[in-house]
Order: C-alpha cells, then sequence, then structure tokens
C-alpha cells in the first residue's frame, strides 16, 4: 500500500466511525494584537526527501500569551464535520481534503509560566493535551545579519529536545517569540529550522490586527497527560496507524488479526521523525 492510500485509508476509517457529541467551552485568555504567519515544511521520511508536508501556521500574539496554530485547520475541522454528518465518504472528495494540516497547538506563557501543547492524533478521537515548564533556551546570537521580508534580521542558534537550530530575528519587532515553543531572543524570529531541515519555518508575513482578537483557550475534549506519555502513543500512532486505529475504535482492519497485532501496512519506525528528538 503506497503512503498516500494508506493515509486515505486512515481519513475512510475517521470520517465513516461514528463521533460523540462533545460540548466545548472556550475560555479567553488574553486578545491577540499581532500576527505572525509562517510556511511551515516538515519532512516526513528520511528515506525519501521528496515526502513533504506543506502548512500554514499562525503565531497570534498577545500582551501576556501567544499561540500557535494552523490557520486551515477550521477549513479541515469543518471539512469533516461534512463528511461525518452525511454518514458516507466519496472517495474522490476525501483525495480532496485539506491536505498537511497540522493539529497541534501550542500556547506559551499559559498557564503563566508554562508551555500548553495539544494534539489531535485521530480527528476527535485521540485528543490529547500536556503542559511543561516554560524554560529559558540557550541562545548564541551571532554577527551574521539579512532582511527576511522588509526586516533586518540576526542569526541565533540554539540546541533544543535534540536538534540544533538556526534562527534568525529582527529587533525591528521587540517580540520575544517564535514559531513552536520558541522564544527568548530580542526580536521575533522570522525563520527558524533545524540543521537537518526536517523542520523549516519561514515568515511570510506580520500585521498589526487592527481588531483585537481573542486567544481562546479550549481543551474540552481533550485528556490531559504527561508528556512522556503523549511521545510515547503519538509514535505508537505514526509507526503504525492501522494498527492505532483499530486498538482505538474497536474495528477490525484487513492485515491485523487481533488487536494489538502489528498491521502488515505499518510504518517503518525510521520514519518517526518527530520535532522533539529528546525528552
Amino acid at each position: 500500500m503506497k503512503k498516500n492510500d494508506l493515509y486515505i485509508a486512515i481519513a475512510i476509517i475517521v470520517v465513516t466511525t461514528p463521533i460523540s457529541q462533545t460540548v466545548f467551552s472556550q475560555k479567553v485568555i488574553d486578545k491577540a494584537l499581532y500576527r505572525c504567519q509562517y510556511k511551515t515544511t516538515t519532512l516526513k521520511d528520511t528515506l525519501d526527501m521528496s515526502y513533504l508536508s506543506t502548512d500554514v501556521m499562525n503565531l497570534d500574539i498577545g500582551e501576556n500569551s501567544v499561540v500557535f496554530y494552523s490557520s486551515r485547520k477550521d477549513e479541515k475541522d469543518a471539512y469533516t464535520r461534512k463528511m461525518t454528518e452525511s454518514g458516507s465518504f466519496d472517495m474522490n472528495k476525501i483525495k480532496e481534503s485539506p491536505k498537511g494540516v497540522n493539529n497541534y497547538k501550542v500556547y506559551t506563557n499559559y498557564p503563566n509560566g508554562k508551555i500548553t501543547y495539544q494534539d489531535e492524533l485521530v480527528g476527535r478521537r485521540n485528543n490529547y493535551y500536556y503542559e511543561e515548564d516554560l524554560l529559558p533556551i540557550q541562545w548564541t546570537i551571532t554577527s551574521e545579519k539579512k532582511l527576511i521580508l522588509k526586516y533586518n534580521c540576526q542569526k541565533a542558534t540554539c540546541s533544543y529536545m535534540g536538534r540544533n537550530y538556526e534562527a534568525w530575528f529582527t529587533t525591528e519587532i521587540p517580540i520575544k517569540y517564535g514559531p513552536y515553543k520558541f522564544s527568548g531572543l530580542p526580536g521575533l524570529i522570522l525563520k527558524l529550522h533545524d540543521t537537518k531541515n526536517h523542520y523549516v519555518f519561514e515568515a511570510t508575513g506580520f500585521e498589526q490586527l487592527l481588531t483585537p482578537e481573542n486567544i481562546i483557550y479550549d481543551v474540552k475534549g481533550f485528556q490531559k497527560i504527561s508528556k512522556n506519555d503523549f511521545l510515547k502513543i503519538q509514535y505508537s500512532f505514526i509507526t503504525d496507524p492501522l494498527n492505532f486505529i483499530a486498538q482505538s475504535l474497536g474495528v477490525k482492519i484487513e492485515g491485523i488479526s487481533t488487536p494489538g497485532e502489528r498491521s502488515k501496512e505499518g510504518i517503518r519506525s525510521d520514519a518517526y521523525l518527530p520535532i522533539e528528538l529528546s525528552k
């Protein structure tokens, strides 16, 4: 089974299995005053350098906290709801559904002094979130400079969770945040990538919002677990998604004879390329 066919199969299972209705409560934790948008490119398989996933992520910046999320997530959720409510699926429509949409969301400095990471591994059936301390990143600022968008930027480097990174920040926007969980430089990070280019975040625009927008915190329907437990679950899902879904939903999938048995179409473990390689 090819990769694309495998993920189409996953989409079919997700769309055609009933989802229990959940009422989501929302909490406004801040007002977004600025927004930086990033083209985000992720390598999915080191043995296939062309297997890239691309998304457009927003960094919404408030006075006290920020949130990093996919700008296309609402579009994907609306599409999934429509397919679910129809009770059937159209293979061609599934192939045309939004691709490369990141399900994760990162709140920085919420709660105060913490990072909250939440993710949906398969639709809304395996939703988790964890909190971790917002620890300072040990940056090394270099003398290298270049222009990104219209801003003068300076290069900084760091090691973070098992990867080495290069970042370009601008003091012309004196905001200490950047994509994902990165922060602590004396200006907004406009480009960030690990030295192997497995993860690349490049700003495509920055704006001050004419009307401040609510930064909404919502983990209703998400199970709180430890970061270590989440990484174990994430590993199981990525390395063998069909088996993961079979166990989660209690369904039988061809190639898996009993729950817990690795599927014949399982993805190699070396395709597991998390952004955080160490704990």
